[in-house]
């Protein structure tokens, strides 16, 4: 998978974050293609339906509709290769430890995501 063309998945509640986020995605690399979802219903709707196909995902932990971690429950089921990383304001010290044994999860990231950050998520995963 070439970078150039990396396709993202935001999956936060916050507008402002996923705005903050884009911005610094693209900063990184203009040719990225990143799709916001307030709702991780509405996210997990997309992977099933085809409609968006993330290389990589970004994902926050607390959501009012379904929070991350049932996110992730949900997501096991359809078996894609896809790099998540939670992304998240959340320094519960059960929230990080729960990351570090969860399948499906590559990584625990506090927000803000940084330049730096992406970089190395990139370097980790592709």
């Amino acid at each position: 998978m070439s970078k150039d063309n990396l396709q993202i998945m935001l999956v936060d509640d916050d507008p402002t974050s996923n705005i903050i986020t884009r911005k610094l995605i693209l900063k990184y690399n203009p040719n990225f293609i990143v799709q916001d979802y307030k709702s991780a219903t509405e996210a997990l709707k997309e992977l099933q339906d085809g409609k968006f196909k993330p290389s990589l995902i970004f994902l926050d932990i607390n959501m009012p509709d379904m929070n991350g971690w049932q996110f992730l429950e949900k997501f096991s089921a359809f078996k894609q290769n896809i790099v998540i990383y939670l992304l998240t304001s959340s320094v519960d010290v059960l929230d990080i430890e729960r990351a570090k044994v969860t399948s499906h999860l590559q990584g625990f990231i506090s927000k803000p995501l940084t330049q730096q950050k992406i970089q190395q998520v990139l370097e980790d995963s592709f």
